[in-house]
């Protein structure tokens, strides 16, 4: 199964005040979650059966 990134109309919103290494590790978070969506070491999971959380490097984290 091939997994892509989308984002909804409210986070295309918030991404143009994102702060620059916020984005990048934001990309290069969501290309290993698309690679790896079940990965514990990369994810974890949340409430939902399908909501999970990525860590962005060291500014924050990813609701998925």
């Amino acid at each position: 199964m091939t997994y892509r990134v989308v984002f909804r109309p409210r986070a295309l919103v918030q991404l143009n005040r994102f702060p620059a290494d916020g984005l990048d590790a934001l990309v290069s978070t969501m290309a290993d979650v698309t690679q790896y969506p079940d990965d514990p070491l990369r994810t974890r999971p949340l409430a939902g059966p399908r909501a999970r959380q990525a860590v962005l490097g060291d500014v924050g984290l990813v609701t998925i």
